[in-house]
């Protein structure tokens, strides 16, 4: 019995070791669940973060395509003004055109058709008819220089309209790649808080499995103080009562000493 009392007496170091070692390890398993948590939430957001790389490659690409359109429509009020010229223009040539040809149709062995005699203007050896030939030639040399233009303007103008439109979504290019900057920018300052949390993760897990290595040696004395706390708690009450018997003989009563005096006298 006064060997267990022993025993628990010198336990009790050990087992307020134990709950501070237990205390430790609590705390460290919450850090070590949070680090691991914001490894993962790490993960998560460079998985983001390389979606969001990708939609501002795309967006870029679509405002550098949207600031060429934009440069092409400014051409446009350009383009519609000469393309109306040349149409005009055209139009006023193919009519001359028409008009010749229905004049030389009327032409007779060179006689003017209006005065009916021989056209003042005309060269030695020229006829009439040659004459208004070669001015067809010429007319349908212009006629042709500016349809091929107008085929051109035409061309350039309907890019224009087009990239009129397009460049229409310039600012909401802009604007999104502005969104895509800043949301990156937030997953980035995230990501660097969390890491800090991760950079101590090996250290926290060296210390964690210290602390339970440590609780192992100890081999629980809490645990063995309970086992033991009855029989040194017995064993106190017996030295107790070792002690107050003892003291039962050693001091006899008074009573009994006044009556032996008694007698004796």
């Amino acid at each position: 019995m006064q060997k267990a009392h022993l025993e628990v007496e010198s336990l009790r170091p050990k087992a307020a070791e134990q709950d501070k070692l237990e205390n430790e390890t609590a705390a460290l398993r919450e850090k070590l669940f949070t680090g691991k948590a914001a490894q993962n939430h790490i993960r998560s957001i460079d998985e983001k973060l390389a979606r969001l790389r990708e939609n501002y490659k795309i967006n870029k690409e679509k405002l550098t395509e949207a600031e060429a359109m934009a440069a092409a429509a400014a051409a446009l009020s350009t383009l519609e003004q000469r393309e109306a010229v040349l149409t005009r223009d055209l139009a006023a040539l193919q009519a001359g055109l028409e008009r010749d040809e229905r004049f030389q149709s009327e032409i007779r062995n060179g006689l003017c058709p209006i005065l009916s005699q021989k056209c003042l203007n005309l060269k030695d050896g020229e006829t009439l008819e040659s004459f208004v030939s070669s001015q067809f030639t010429e007319i349908r040399t212009q006629i042709s220089t500016i349809e091929s233009e107008h085929v051109a303007v035409r061309t350039d103008l309907q890019a224009a309209r087009q990239a009129a439109q397009f460049a229409a979504a310039l600012e909401e290019y802009k604007q999104r790649g502005q969104e895509l900057t800043e949301e990156g920018q937030r997953y980035s300052e995230e990501k660097a808080e969390l890491s800090r949390q991760v950079n101590d993760l090996a250290e926290l897990e060296r210390l964690f499995a210290a602390t339970e290595s440590a609780l192992k040696e100890l081999a629980d004395p809490r645990s063995r103080i309970r086992f033991l706390a009855p029989r040194s708690r017995h064993c106190g009450a017996t030295a107790r009562n070792s002690a107050s018997g003892c003291t039962r003989w050693a001091m006899p009563s008074r009573a009994s000493c006044t009556s032996s005096d008694r007698s004796w006298g």
